[in-house]
């Protein structure tokens, strides 16, 4: 981790499922960090995600300008290798509502604020499969190639579902 200290921006404790949960604050071009903690979704095999925020309106920008690559160790078969450009979204991964089946994981946001450049963002995460219940440690990047600024994350479920589980921004300032 970088050197400095955590400041919470925002959080979401969201226990009744929801189809969206939004952390905006973001408002320099500051490091931030984004953590959930067992999310979920209403229905079995899901694909929980996130997008940006535009600072101009705090809408999801759900255009198809999101590139990212990841890897996911698996605790069946080794790895699996993931990419993908010009999508609406960034993946977390493909969960269901088993008991085990939740995803934890840290986002940090790169140049969200800064309107001259695109956002970056790095993820790790780890997450139970939904058919399997393998475990996957999912570790990668990703940018949202647009030249705006961004004031946060939204979280969703690609196809419609709910979600549920705790979400919260923080922002890193020197110590």
């Amino acid at each position: 981790l970088m050197a400095g200290k955590l400041v919470q921006i925002a959080t979401a404790n969201i226990t009744s499922p929801t189809a969206t949960v939004s952390l905006t604050g973001i408002d320099d071009d500051s490091t931030y960090i984004v953590t959930f903690n067992t999310l979920t979704t209403s229905n079995d095999t899901k694909n929980p995600r996130f997008r940006v925020t535009k600072a101009s309106d705090s809408s999801a920008d759900s255009t198809a300008n999101y590139d990212f690559a990841t890897r996911s160790f698996r605790t069946d078969t080794g790895y699996n290798n993931g990419a993908n450009v010009d999508n609406t979204s960034f993946s977390i991964g493909n969960i269901g509502n088993g008991t085990q089946e939740t995803a934890q994981g840290i986002i940090y946001l790169y140049q969200f604020a800064d309107s001259s450049h695109p956002s970056y963002m790095r993820i790790e995460a780890n997450y139970r499969h939904s058919t399997s219940s393998v475990l996957f440690a999912q570790f990668g990047g990703g940018v949202h190639t647009v030249n705006q600024a961004n004031n946060g994350v939204e979280f969703f479920e690609n196809g419609g579902d709910t979600i549920t589980g705790t979400f919260t921004l923080y922002k890193l300032v020197a110590s």
